[in-house]
């Protein structure tokens, strides 16, 4: 089947911890509006990573990862390795069953386009 892949860039270097994901001001957040026909039952949909490279359990591996030097950039190198590696936890809840606890659920690793994507030319005047 097909997927849709929603990549975010945020800096935060300026920090000294970690930013979790979430939807407050000092989280890091990605939220799309994501149009499609026809209609299914799926009302909205997350995803979270798992950093399961570093452990099996979500929330001690925050705790890990909030222990880490992270001005060290062996440790930055590391952290995009394990997110390269890491599976997500994936949910989605439907608008025709809210009472179920779940429309969808899955564990899954980010697939590999089988095509990259090559944005096209800028055509802004003025520039070369």
């Amino acid at each position: 089947g097909d997927s849709l892949t929603i990549d975010c860039h945020y800096d935060s270097t300026g920090r000294t911890k970690p930013t979790l994901g979430g939807l407050s001001t000092a989280e890091e957040m990605c939220l799309a509006f994501i149009y499609y026909y026809p209609k299914t039952e799926i009302s909205n949909c997350q995803s979270m990573p798992l950093y399961d490279q570093i452990g099996s359990n979500p929330y001690h591996n925050v705790d890990t990862m909030y222990s880490w030097n992270w001005q060290n950039q062996d440790v930055k190198n590391k952290f995009k390795d394990i997110m390269n590696k890491t599976n997500l936890y994936h949910e989605c809840d439907s608008h025709t069953h809210p009472d179920s606890p779940r429309y969808q659920q899955n564990v899954y690793r980010v697939p590999e386009p089988r095509i990259k994507y090559t944005p096209p030319p800028r055509q802004c005047p003025g520039s070369q």
